[in-house]
């Protein structure tokens, strides 16, 4: 699945013609813009091997901006005060939308799972197979094109699933569908918000530049969902 949007992305973005993407460059694939990220990985990795109780998440946190504070004050030595100021008083403050988005998707898929534990004697079938699959993982892409962040979605789905005892890994492939597709799909996403941010770009433009490839992924999604419920049912049998 990823590597057929990875293909899809590449077709469907010509750099000579403007309404297909130009002039779009890509995230440049040499050293000195990769060493820092790559540097971040065996210092992520490293800790996490030498400290395993440290949660990942945590070890991220605190490495990413000393690291960066660091390479500063490297390059920059007395200067290095300056960009970071920058970074503090107006770097940091355009980020205040994917906040929002966060703290509110934490609120929202609270209140939803909540509702979904009132909700437990009723379904809407008796098992959880590639049909149902394809139905939620609609279902999600559907919630996110309105703008409900696929996290709120999987938090509620996967509660309200539960109950049906689902195959954990059919689950686990439609619910990270859902946000890989949810995510280029939902004016709310929190890349969109950063580029709503940085560029004012309207959210809504997002949804009507993706919505041929979001429509393609979802079919060739509940596609490969059936492909793997069959591959369940023969290895059952």
């Amino acid at each position: 699945m990823a590597a057929l949007a990875l293909w899809l992305t590449v077709r469907e973005i010509d750099p000579e013609d403007p309404t297909l993407g130009a002039p779009f460059i890509g995230y440049p694939m040499n050293f000195s813009a990769l060493w820092i990220p790559g540097l971040l990985v065996a210092i992520v990795l490293t800790l996490h091997t030498l400290i395993p109780h440290w949660p990942v998440l945590a070890i991220i946190t605190l490495s990413a901006p000393l690291l960066t504070i660091a390479i500063l004050t490297v390059q920059q030595r007395h200067g290095a005060w300056i960009p970071l100021k920058a970074h503090i008083g107006h770097g940091l403050a355009s980020t205040v939308n994917e906040l929002a988005l966060f703290l509110a998707a934490g609120v929202l898929a609270a209140g939803l799972t909540s509702l979904s534990h009132s909700l437990r004697d009723w379904l809407p079938f008796d098992q959880f197979g590639a049909p149902q699959a394809g139905l939620i993982l609609i279902a999600m892409v559907g919630a996110a094109a309105l703008g409900v962040h696929p996290v709120i979605t999987i938090a509620a789905f996967g509660v309200w699933l539960a109950p049906l005892h689902p195959e954990p890994d059919l689950l686990a492939i439609t619910l990270l569908m859902a946000w890989a597709i949810g995510v280029p799909a939902n004016p709310l996403s929190g890349l969109h918000l950063m580029m709503q941010g940085r560029y004012g770009i309207d959210g809504y433009a997002f949804l009507y530049w993706n919505r041929g490839y979001v429509l393609k992924c979802l079919g060739a999604g509940i596609a490969l969902l059936f492909v793997y419920g069959a591959m369940l049912t023969n290895t059952v049998l």
